[in-house]
Parts: C-alpha cells; structure tokens; sequence
C-alpha cells in the first residue's frame, strides 16, 4: 500500500450504554472543535521518567483525548481519508487532498477481497471492483441484512475475513471466498457470513485485521475461525479499550491510558528496552496517558494525552531521520496531535501533514 509517500470525542456518560465502535467509545469530534491541550517539553519532567517517558501522573486534568476513541482516518480507493465540516476528504499518492462527496456518509472502512464502507446509518456496502486480485466474486446483494444495523467493522485482505459488529452488540464474521490453489484448504476458504458467539455484549472491535474483540466488562476475547470465542492469551490486564496488531505483535491499551504489549520482540516491537525472542505474555510498556495506539508492520505508536506522539521498534514514516528504539521515544515536532497514520498526522487544530524523508507538508484542502 503507498498513501501519500508511505508504504479517537468525549468519554460517555456512566450510566448510558454507548454505542459499539471499533476502537471507540464515541465518534470522534472533528479536531478543530476539540479544545487545546499543552505538548509539555520534549525532555523529562516532573511527570516523567528519565528518558523523558511520561508517567500516570500526565493522565491527570482535562484532556480532549479519551483513550479508546475511534480513529479520525478511514481508507477508501487506496487513499487515507477523513471527515472535516464540509465532508470527506481523501489524501491521493500525489498528497493532494480532494473531496470524495460520495463518501460522506461514511464512517468506516475495512478490507477484504473488497472493501467494505459502513454508513452512518449502519449499513454497510461494498467497492465495485475486488481489492484483491485472487478472484473473489462480490458478495451477494443483501448479505448482511439479517445483522440489522452494523455498528463497527475490522477485515484483512490477507485471509478474507471482515469481522462486524451490530447495533446490539453481536460479533459476525464474513468470510470472502478465495481462489484456493491446495484442495484441503478449500473447505476453509469457503465464504460464508456466521454468528461468533461471545459470553457477554462486545464493545469493540481490534484494528488491522486481527479478529479479536473487547467485552463490556474489559475482558479481551479471540475470535479466531471459529464459532464460538474464547478468552484472549497473554494475561491481557482487566478494562482493555483498544486492541491493533503488527507483524508478529500485539498491543492493547486500557481505559487508564497503559499500553501492553506481546509477541515478536527482534527488533524492540514491545518497547521494554531490550530486543529479546519475544514474549507470550502482555508485558507493560514504560508509558501511560495514552489515548490511541496504532501497530504498523514492526512499529507501535501512541498519542498521548497531551498530544504528543511516542513510539518504539522499527522505522515509521512520520518521524524525520527515524532509527530503530528499544523503548519508547517521543517523536521530536510533533504536538497538538489528534490522530496519524501512514504518515499523515491530524492536528487538534484540524491541519493536516504529511512526512516525507526531508521535512513535513502542511496538505490543503482545494
């Protein structure tokens, strides 16, 4: 994937049952409403450890930034894009931003063999042409009419599989049909759309792709391929709101702003200052006050609470002259931040730039 040069709204009341996001406690408020909060100094601080790596105390005071919120960006048409006032705008190869009005009652992308959009009124549709090239026939008119209305939604178009979340609060699973080259693997590969059943209401839905969920109570659960989920490995920590996986790693965020981490660890991905085989186990990362995570390839990041941006293990797009950390470094310049990906960062007043290896590129809007 090549976008642009490259390879989540308040807290809901207590006593009302929100809404059921990917990665969302509410639907994120447009950046330039949300109110300013300071970046603090790039070295340590009375709140910080002697890396500079912020500690809970930076959770405290009025922040915009409510860890779990869903992600500003969606991607449609190979572009990554995003809703101001106007309405959807979608950043081409080129780093043009244009208006995609088509979209503008979209609020969720995912991909399959296709990609998937969910409109606002909880309805989902598909792209006319296969994302794919493995030759999978679009789905059948209708498919998803018995889930009612649809809430959030995660895919992968390694193995076919979009994972949808209702209105009530019930997981799917949408199997895209691929062109299987071994025989045993056909029966696998068959598509098909089948109920996940979990022992309590999902709240939330991971990212990436990888098919795993949150409940209501905070317990995190697999969904795997098959029918009926079970609790997630690892010892993940109790009042997880966000899940996203990598390559060859996963990391979770709780509703206290503390980031876990596990899996492959060669080059630092779980940011505990070594690079060992790995580990099994969700371990701790040496930060707290965050408000979103992202995994990308062997990458994690996170925006804090202040807005600013921290990340750990291999090389990412937005950061001027990356190298690889064990642990995790605040990316220098970058404050005031809403959300970023692939290389795209959303201020919290509303701009947008765009890294390239000599310098950011504050995009307009034309």
């Amino acid at each position: 994937m090549s976008i642009a040069g490259c390879s989540k709204s308040s807290a809901p009341d207590a006593a009302v049952a929100p809404r059921p996001q990917a990665n969302g406690v509410a639907p994120a408020r447009s950046a330039a409403a949300m109110p300013s909060a300071g970046a603090g100094a790039a070295g340590p601080s009375p709140s910080s450890d002697a890396r500079g790596v912020p500690s809970a105390a930076a959770a405290t005071g009025t922040n915009p930034c409510v860890p779990g919120q869903r992600s500003d960006f969606f991607l449609a048409r190979r572009m990554l894009c995003l809703h101001r006032a106007e309405g959807a705008w979608c950043i081409r190869e080129d780093g043009r931003a244009v208006r995609e009005r088509d979209l503008d009652d979209v609020v969720m992308s995912a991909r399959g063999m296709y990609e998937y959009y969910l409109r606002k009124n909880g309805t989902v549709f598909w792209s006319k042409e296969p994302y794919d090239s493995r030759g999978a026939p679009p789905p059948p008119a209708g498919v998803f009419d018995g889930i009612g209305k649809v809430a959030a939604l995660t895919g992968s178009d390694d193995d076919g599989n979009i994972m949808l979340l209702s209105a009530d609060s019930r997981v799917y699973r949408w199997k895209d049909e691929l062109v299987a080259e071994d025989p045993e693997y056909e029966a696998e590969l068959q598509r098909g759309l089948n109920e996940v059943k979990v022992p309590e209401r999902v709240r939330y839905l991971a990212d990436n792709g990888w098919r795993a969920g949150v409940g209501e109570s905070g317990s995190a659960y697999d969904f795997g391929d098959q029918k009926v989920a079970t609790p997630l490995r690892g010892n993940p920590p109790p009042g997880v709101v966000a899940l996203t996986s990598g390559a060859g790693h996963d990391c979770l965020l709780t509703d206290q702003g503390k980031v876990y981490c596990r899996g492959d660890n060669s080059r630092a991905q779980l940011g505990l200052g070594t690079r060992s085989a790995g580990s099994i186990e969700f371990k701790q990362v040496s930060l707290a006050a965050a408000c979103r995570i992202r995994a990308q390839h062997d990458t994690t990041y996170a925006v804090l609470m202040d807005g600013s941006v921290w990340f750990w293990g291999g090389r990412v797009p937005f950061v001027m002259n990356p190298t690889e950390r064990d642990f995790p470094q605040r990316a220098a310049g970058l404050t005031e931040v809403s959300d970023l990906r692939f290389g795209i960062v959303l201020r919290r007043d509303g701009t947008l730039e765009r890294q390239t290896k000599e310098k950011r590129i504050t995009l307009e809007f034309q």
